[in-house]
C-alpha cells in the first residue's frame, strides 16, 4: 500500500565531500568510520518534512491518501 517511485538527478557533492573530509579525522579518532550514508539519511528526513506526501500511503482501492505521522527510514 506504499507507492514506490524512482527519481534521478545530478547533484554537486563537492561541499558535502569537503564537510565529510573535515569531520572524518575527528570521527576516526573516536574509532568511527564516517561514510556518506548519515548525510543521505538526514537529507531524506529533511525532504520528507518539506514534502510530506513522500511519507504517505494509499488504501487498497487507491481512493484515500493517509499521511504517516512519523518518518521511519531504513537502509
Amino acid at each position: 500500500s506504499i507507492p514506490h517511485f524512482t527519481y534521478g538527478d545530478e547533484v554537486d557533492m563537492s561541499a558535502l565531500l569537503q564537510l565529510r573530509g573535515q569531520l572524518k579525522l575527528k570521527a576516526e579518532q573516536q574509532d568511527v568510520r564516517l561514510t556518506l550514508m548519515p548525510f543521505f539519511m538526514k537529507a531524506m528526513a529533511l525532504a520528507i518534512q518539506s514534502f510530506p506526501i513522500l511519507n504517505a500511503r494509499v488504501n487498497d482501492d487507491c481512493t484515500e491518501l493517509h499521511y504517516l505521522p512519523s518518518c521511519n527510514i531504513g537502509m
